[in-house]
């Protein structure tokens, strides 16, 4: 530890040179030993709560770092905070977050519990409630497929032969033979009823491969004056049968 007292003219000169080493190491490490009777101005490092210190004369006062000199400008957490423009938002736990202003901007990918009856303003776009295409001329159907209403059917020619079917047609069928239907695709929701008015069996056939009641045909013999409606289904491709 040194003194900043000495030495003096009337020190030893073997003690003069031991204070002026004392004093060298004291100022190097900023006073890794407390000096004593150290000039106004002095700076030391306080090792036990990391701060630079600066004595008055009288005692040794707490110096803040600004941010141009790589601190914080402040001496307490909220006034560093402050100092480097961090609001509320620098405080709350990452798993906590409570947003109260501004906008939010970026990837939402990583919002998984939003609930919908949070949503105050705007609208939904059409292509988030479903698949297809959202038009004047479509309805959104339970299983989220946007679908064309099914129209009213209207009798067409008895049929009596092979043939192929139209949607939105009722068809009286005499004789065994084979109906084949038009496409699903873009027609999801139109039907088409047929009536065994012969009683025999008629053979139902998909357009191309599409499929009915799972399968590539379906068999229509459920007797004289039976029926049932075809609906075009829009999941795949497919034809579903009331």
């Amino acid at each position: 530890m040194s003194d900043f007292n000495t030495p003096v003219l009337a020190d030893a000169y073997a003690d003069v040179l031991d204070n002026l080493k004392s004093r060298d190491v004291d100022a190097i490490t900023l006073q890794v030993s407390a000096a004593s009777n150290p000039p106004t101005g002095a700076i030391k490092w306080n090792r036990a709560s990391d701060k630079f210190q600066e004595w008055d004369g009288a005692a040794y006062i707490d110096q803040v770092l600004s941010i141009a000199g790589g601190g914080t400008g402040a001496s307490s957490a909220s006034g560093a905070r402050t100092s480097l423009g961090l609001g509320t938002l620098s405080t709350q736990d990452d798993n906590a977050v409570n947003i109260t202003g501004g906008t939010l901007a970026g990837n939402g990918a990583g919002l998984t519990t939003l609930n919908a009856s949070n949503l105050s303003s705007g609208t939904v776009a059409t292509a988030r409630l479903g698949s297809g295409a959202a038009s004047s001329s479509t309805f959104l159907r339970g299983d989220n497929t946007w679908a064309v209403p099914a129209s009213d059917p209207t009798y067409a020619a008895d049929q009596n032969a092979d043939f192929t079917a139209a949607w939105g047609n009722i068809y009286n069928l005499t004789g065994s033979h084979t109906v084949t239907l038009p496409t699903v695709v873009g027609n999801a929701g139109k039907s088409i009823l047929i009536i065994n008015k012969g009683g025999s069996a008629w053979t139902v056939d998909p357009n191309g491969a599409q499929t009915i009641l799972g399968g590539a045909n379906w068999s229509f013999d459920f007797g004289q004056y039976s029926s049932a409606t075809l609906v075009a289904d829009a999941n795949g491709g497919k034809v579903d049968v009331f």
